[in-house]
């Protein structure tokens, strides 16, 4: 049987200062402090809510549950149950097809959001790139000093709890992962180490893979947009700012996941009548064959999968 790719995912803090905010008495209290802070305020780690590392949303009705604002209502059973679709896991994103930047530069990721975005999201900018930490002691290593004491070690296990990405207010106040020359940077990790040149690791953490592109919520405001059903009302701003609270989080989980493929026996006309793109986060749960998200030898929905790749190379032509 042959399943979908895989994509690892996270559940760490989204800013370098969390572990001494968590610190604050009642700080984590906030309902905020779980997506921004979501270790360091202990629902990550074995035994608790979430798992730190393999987390996901674990019911195809995720997406639906967290457009209807269920986060915020019923947030015990949704830390469980739907963690990456309350911006709790941070899955990572899959590398955009070569067309994206042209079709952003074309204003597709406006003007044609469902599909612009859920095919590029990184191009789009639903998927940026965040310093994420190794191991689950980062922060109290980070705070007893030995991100100075041992930096070229803990630069490189706990990039996003020794500051590598710094926190951007204008960016919702999350530390996402910046290089000032991306170019260079790749050229000067060929003839460096990113082992040992902590210099090197600071200037070029995206070419020293410190970072990595993942989907989450990009505005505290995510949430109460959300309940103004701005999903729907202003889809492209929300399928950017917003992504998993609008569902695509949880649509690029189950595409790249390790589940089985199988499709429901309704699939073919779904999928004839334009739901793989139209929608999208239901067909990838329901149909990924027909829609032609994963491949099981021989199965009749192979032909429907075909049938619109045909249709679709036909159309950009």
């Amino acid at each position: 049987m042959i399943v979908c790719a895989s994509a690892e995912s996270h559940c760490n803090d989204k800013r370098s200062d969390c572990f001494a905010k968590a610190a604050v008495k009642d700080w984590c209290l906030n309902p905020q402090a779980a997506v921004t802070c979501p270790f360091s305020c202990g629902y990550c780690g074995e035994g608790r809510p979430v798992n730190q590392t393999g987390c996901k949303d674990v019911d195809v009705h995720c997406a639906w549950w967290a457009q209807s604002g269920e986060c915020d209502t019923n947030p015990e059973m949704m830390r469980r149950t739907c963690p990456t679709s309350c911006s709790m896991c941070t899955p990572e994103c899959p590398a955009d097809q070569m067309l994206c930047p042209a079709w952003a530069e074309f204003g597709e990721c406006d003007s044609n959001p469902q599909f612009a975005v859920t095919t590029c999201p990184v191009t789009c900018g639903a998927c940026k790139s965040m310093c994420k930490d190794k191991n689950e002691h980062c922060a109290n290593w980070a705070e007893v000093g030995e991100c100075t004491s041992n930096p070229a070690a803990m630069t490189k296990e706990c990039p996003m709890s020794c500051g590598v990405c710094a926190d951007s207010e204008s960016g919702g106040g999350f530390a996402y992962c910046h290089e000032a020359n991306s170019t260079l940077c790749k050229e000067r990790v060929k003839e460096g180490s990113c082992t040992d040149d902590v210099t090197l690791m600071l200037e070029c953490p995206q070419a020293c893979e410190l970072c990595s592109h993942v989907c989450m919520d990009h505005d505290p405001k995510c949430s109460a947009w959300v309940k103004e059903e701005k999903c729907v009302s202003e889809r492209a701003m929300m399928l950017q700012k917003c992504p998993a609270a609008c569902g695509l989080c949880h649509a690029l989980e189950l595409e790249y996941n390790d589940e089985p493929c199988v499709d429901d026996e309704e699939c073919p006309g779904w999928a004839r009548a334009g739901q793989c793109n139209d929608n999208r986060p239901f067909m990838i749960a329901k149909c990924p064959i027909a829609c032609g998200i994963c491949y099981e030898p021989g199965h009749p929905n192979l032909e429907v999968a075909k049938e619109l790749k045909e249709k679709k190379e036909k159309d950009e032509l």
